[in-house]
């Protein structure tokens, strides 16, 4: 049985060389919230990044991750800013260019051989899936589309060779667990944004999302990866620290789920819990139950004890009103099962711009619309102009836009990589741990694609790709090792 927690806890110069690379995007972050941008700032610290990124492209692509789970779209959308001409190239895209072109550059200068290539079918559908889109990119040239929205859908969608890169620079245990660090300590950084959050009385940098939100849905959704790995943790009595820590942690980070009020992120954390409590063994889902309900004793506490900081600051505690935490998220809840023209907006507007979608690709099914489309939407008698890729659904916008040409391949390789994964499930003893855990991952990320861009948004399509490739890392070692 893998001690998750005690290797999770072990650092070493790599480890080290994520927390620089973070720190100096985290600069550039901060200087274009409050700062302006000032690009002799951004050309210092972003030159600073890159020779960290030359020495460990390893910590470029962590430390990446790592600067997108605090500041989340102000950093995958800062843009290169030279005075007030504002270009549209960011920092993310620039950082991801290099770390791919450093990381090909080493393995040529010491001849390094790649340690899991594309052969297999689960990677061979997803290299057809890729020149698909190459293909689809090249058509719409020819076809009355926006090119440059054409072009930034491509880019985005690209962020797919993530996928590829994983497999060769982290192709380990030791590897697996340095992502896994990545991710849990992010987590633990996101609570600082759940105090914000509940404190305030509205999330940080949630003003973009209609409704009162107490998380912002980009660290609702980092922060679900933190929890899994405590979810898991617990099955297997092994604790961060000790039982105490561990539990105060995955009530307060439930808590700011919960308080996110993102449905989606809700029912998909809900099937990955679900799913990881089907294959546990007996004994691990006994320890699930005990700790639960130790946890409900720990978070009634919690929510006392916040009441109490509340009162003493002040502040009016009053349940029944409809600004309230608990009034908030029973109403919120009660949308999942309205229909009809009881419907609330959001969903209402989801179901209208899937239909206009299916719509559009009835026209092309074969080959679909192309990249960089637009499609009239008419919701309530209002009129709007929707790009394909963010109708929130990114599994049918690429098969508006790629057809069944390019949805086939897209879907066979998550039919094989699950089909491993089940298998090893099954199979395997040693490492069920991690298995769990990045089967809990990737139903997360699949489940949000059906509602939201997981994949089309590059703030969330390098989680999407990272965790596809660990579920493959993971069964490859399990079978080997």
């Amino acid at each position: 049985m893998e001690n998750i927690f005690k290797k999770i806890t072990q650092f070493d110069k790599t480890d080290l060389k994520i927390g620089i690379v973070f720190v100096f995007f985290s600069i550039l972050t901060l200087n274009y919230l409050f700062l302006g941008n000032n690009f002799l700032i951004f050309l210092a610290f972003f030159f600073c990044a890159t020779i960290v990124i030359w020495d460990s492209p390893q910590a470029g692509i962590l430390g990446v991750m790592l600067t997108l789970m605090i500041f989340g779209e102000s950093f995958s959308l800062l843009p290169v800013q030279i005075g007030k001409q504002v270009y549209k190239i960011y920092a993310m895209d620039l950082a991801m260019l290099l770390i791919f072109a450093f990381w090909f550059l080493q393995a040529k200068i010491m001849q390094r051989k790649l340690s899991l290539n594309i052969l297999g079918r689960k990677n061979i559908w997803l290299s057809i899936f890729f020149l698909v889109l190459f293909f689809s990119l090249l058509r719409s040239i020819f076809l009355q589309t926006d090119l440059t929205l054409a072009i930034g859908t491509f880019k985005n969608y690209a962020y797919l060779l993530v996928y590829f890169l994983a497999l060769n620079l982290f192709s380990s245990w030791k590897e697996i667990f340095r992502i896994l660090r990545v991710l849990f300590f992010g987590g633990l950084l996101i609570i600082g944004f759940v105090f914000w959050g509940f404190l305030a009385g509205k999330g940080l940098w949630t003003e973009s999302t209609p409704g009162l939100r107490y998380l912002s849905g980009l660290h609702t959704y980092y922060l679900t990866f933190s929890l899994i790995i405590l979810f898991v943790g617990l099955a297997y009595n092994d604790y961060f620290r000790n039982k105490f820590s561990t539990g105060i942690i995955f009530v307060i980070q439930t808590a700011g789920v919960i308080g996110s009020m993102f449905r989606h992120l809700w029912l998909g954390f809900l099937c990955a819990l679900f799913a990881m409590w089907l294959f546990m063994r007996k004994s691990e889902k006994k320890n699930i139950l005990q700790q639960f309900s130790k946890l409900a004793s720990l978070g009634f506490f919690i929510l006392i004890f916040f009441l109490w900081i509340l009162l003493l600051s002040g502040k009016e505690v009053d349940f029944l009103n409809n600004n309230t935490l608990i009034s908030s998220i029973v109403k919120r809840a009660q949308t999942l099962t309205q229909t009809s023209y009881e419907m609330e907006s959001a969903a209402g507007w989801r179901l209208s711009a899937w239909q206009s979608a299916g719509q559009e690709y009835l026209k092309s099914p074969v080959l679909g619309i192309g990249l960089g489309k637009k499609i009239f939407l008419d919701y309530n008698n209002f009129l709007d102009l929707v790009d394909v890729r963010n109708i929130h659904n990114d599994m049918l916008s690429i098969l508006a836009q790629l057809g069944i040409v390019g949805f086939i391949p897209f879907v066979l390789f998550h039919f094989y990589l699950a089909k491993d994964l089940l298998l090893a499930l099954r199979k395997n003893e040693d490492h069920r741990q991690l298995l769990l855990i990045t089967t809990g991952f990737g139903i997360v990320a699949i489940f949000g694609a059906f509602f939201a861009l997981y994949i089309s948004f590059t703030g969330t399509a390098i989680f999407y790709w990272m965790v596809m490739a660990m579920i493959s890392i993971v069964v490859k070692l399990s079978q080997t090792q």
